[in-house]
């Protein structure tokens, strides 16, 4: 098998699922259920020391500039920013998965908007899934 499953990394994912459920159903993700995580991804962060600070908070200011420009919502904000705390390795399967269905949507369906919480945990379960069972793409 790939990559050792441990607590954090299920709670991650479970907790991925929530938002992108609620997102999907409700078009928002609640502050009670996105907040937690940006603590938690703050948290550990912190604990990574200096090198998992700054990345999260270029993180922060990149996804600042994306909000403000309309690109993405604020749940979408709190949730791909508790990522880049927690499992940087998700956050880039999230972005890489929202920027592609964005692009696909854009072109087939304009003028519409689109969830991305739903895409990011998508894309994040499909990224867990390839490197708990060691698929190799060489």
């Amino acid at each position: 098998m790939g990559l050792p499953v441990n607590a954090m990394t299920m709670g991650v994912m479970v907790w991925l699922g929530m938002c992108g459920l609620a997102d999907l159903r409700t078009g928002t993700a609640p502050n009670w259920l996105t907040l937690p995580g940006v603590a938690g991804g703050a948290l550990v962060a912190y604990q990574r020391g200096l090198p998992g600070m700054a990345s999260l908070g270029v993180v922060a200011l990149v996804l600042s500039f994306v909000y403000f420009r309309g690109g993405v919502g604020g749940a979408d904000v709190k949730v791909l920013l508790a990522l880049g705390g927690l499992r940087p390795d998700l956050l880039v399967a999230g972005v890489v998965g929202v920027t592609v269905w964005g692009l696909i949507h854009r072109s087939v369906v304009s003028g519409t908007s689109f969830r991305a919480l739903p895409v990011v945990a998508l894309a994040c379960a499909i990224s867990f899934a390839v490197s708990w069972l060691g698929v190799g793409l060489s």
